[in-house]
């Protein structure tokens, strides 16, 4: 069928493009001390994502019928504005050139308005 095509095709090129960015990026930002614990922490925020995205999907199905995917595609713009404001380019960079521009950024010393 043509559906199972199509899906198995997203997974794919998924699997190739935008799902592996997420390690990449870790990998980059974060020094050799503190990869390993990002790595942890930034694999389970993914699959959580993952968890509830599968977990809401019948029931924004259920509410919001032909326009369910239009949820995912303003989260998605969202995330597409946020990385291109927020997340530097590493590209042709070194680690400890990633690393020393990083440790340059200052970190807020407060947290939630206290």
């Amino acid at each position: 069928k043509v559906s199972v095509a199509a899906t198995t095709g997203i997974i794919i090129f998924f699997a190739f493009g935008p799902g592996c960015i997420a390690w990449f990026i870790i990998a980059e930002i974060f020094p050799l001390y503190a990869r390993d614990t990002a790595m942890s922490v930034g694999i389970f925020i993914n699959w959580l994502a993952n968890w509830f995205v599968a977990f809401t999907f019948p029931h924004l199905l259920e509410y919001t019928q032909p326009y369910t995917f239009l949820v995912f595609v303003g989260t998605a713009a969202f995330f597409l504005f946020f990385t291109i404001k927020y997340v530097p380019e590493t590209k042709g960079l070194s680690v400890a050139k990633v690393t020393k521009e990083f440790a340059s950024v200052p970190l807020p010393t407060k947290c939630c308005g206290s």
